[in-house]
């Protein structure tokens, strides 16, 4: 009986537009959603999430069976930062400190798990119930008095936003390898389709190939999900991972996660789309992170490497946050819409709500709720968003919950 906290702490206000609404474990990372290997690999008999307030309602949705903001006051629990991705070997070392009781887990100095109970408990609780999240070096160091203290090289210990692109081909990688179907068909694959590294190749029962679909797994797998169908034409290169009932409708797709219910054409590499999002038609996002309901016009392409071949820079608001990768593309908030032709700058945060207009490249940092061209923009009419946020959702035939009113109106 394993009771697991999954916490929120204040570096996760760096990961902006992509928690802009919705809690740091609802983002997707590699196969899965963050919650999804929290609850795979701990098996918890409790799960509680801790998360910004103003999500609270909107969590208790994303986060099935979960408890939200209820944190347990007794009993030995596990604390787990929703920065920190669970894999097998963290699991195991968590298991371990079950056993040995009041220890911390530090990568790089900050405290990402922990197996507390008593004094130390209470002095955890304590942490997380104040108004500001706690910094996670600051949390270490307030429970040292308390607990035996260990550090660790975890792999997948996510601490920037450009994170989420550089290691996602190696956390794809990994979680296919954790799945151990390679080599397995049980959907529909035309007889025309051509394999390379056919035992690094899942498709899910009814998922659908069609003829002259080129699928090479030379450098790593692909798994194709349930109810995904992959057209005529499609080049797919792994790792990818493409999520149940995803349409690959043509192009080439490379190094690249895509979950459940998007339609993808067109040229992506390095990437992952969240969910619910299109970009059906010709142009090119590289080394992006693509939100939930998004849709990207004809011909919408990011650059992903400046000029002088220098490391990108990521503007949020006021705050820059340097990087030191070359190849990096635009990060696009939930609900964003661009139009025809448009195009995005290396390291662009596009802010939630957005609609994007003209042929001239935009900012660097566009607000959320922003409207227009490049350079003109205004703001979103709240009402107006709502309405094509709950028309775009209807179509999927899924519900627009009064959480969601409730949330749009706090952060207008």
């Amino acid at each position: 009986m394993t009771t697991v906290v999954v916490f929120e702490d204040a570096q996760v206000n760096d990961f902006m537009p992509l928690v802009w609404n919705r809690p740091f474990v609802d983002l997707r990372f590699g196969m899965h959603r963050l919650i999804d290997s929290v609850q795979r690999w701990l098996s918890p008999s409790s799960l509680h999430v801790h998360v910004r307030p103003f999500l609270k309602s909107i969590s208790g949705r994303l986060c099935e069976n979960a408890y939200i903001n209820q944190l347990p006051q007794s009993g030995q629990v596990m604390f787990v930062s929703a920065r920190a991705s669970v894999t097998a070997e963290m699991a195991e070392h968590l298991q371990k400190a079950m056993a040995a009781k009041n220890t911390v887990y530090l990568f790089k100095g900050q405290g990402v798990a922990a197996c507390l109970e008593g004094e130390a408990l209470q002095v955890m609780v304590s942490l997380l119930k104040q108004d500001a999240l706690p910094d996670a070096t600051a949390l270490a160091e307030v429970l040292r008095p308390f607990t035996h203290q260990e550090s660790v090289d975890w792999p997948f210990c996510i601490e920037t936003l450009d994170d989420l692109i550089v290691m996602n081909g190696a956390k794809l990688s990994q979680d296919c390898l954790d799945l151990n179907q390679g080599g397995i068909v049980k959907g529909h694959m035309g007889i025309y389709t051509q394999l390379i590294q056919e035992g690094r190749i899942f498709i899910e029962k009814g998922a659908k190939v069609e003829d002259f679909v080129y699928l090479d797994a030379s450098n790593g797998s692909i798994y194709i999900d349930k109810e995904a169908v992959i057209q005529s034409g499609s080049r797919l290169e792994g790792p990818v991972y493409v999520g149940p009932g995803t349409h690959i409708i043509g192009g080439r797709i490379r190094n690249s996660s895509f979950g459940p219910h998007c339609k993808i054409g067109g040229e992506v590499s390095c990437s992952v789309f969240h969910s619910f999002s299109n970009k059906a038609h010709e142009g090119f996002v590289g080394h992006s992170y693509v939100g939930q309901w998004v849709n990207l016009g004809a011909g919408t392409t990011t650059s992903n490497l400046k000029n002088n071949y220098q490391p990108v820079t990521l503007h949020w608001n006021l705050n820059q946050m340097p990087t030191q990768e070359l190849f990096l593309g635009s990060f696009i908030g939930d609900h964003v819409k661009t139009a025809i032709g448009t195009l995005l700058n290396t390291g662009t945060l596009v802010g939630g709500g957005s609609t994007l207009l003209g042929t001239s490249i935009h900012k660097k940092y566009i607000p959320p709720f922003s409207w227009g061209e490049a350079g003109a923009y205004v703001s979103h009419e709240l009402d107006k968003f709502k309405a094509t946020a709950q028309a775009m959702m209807a179509r999927r035939n899924e519900p627009w919950y009064p959480e969601w009113e409730a949330l749009y109106d706090h952060l207008s």
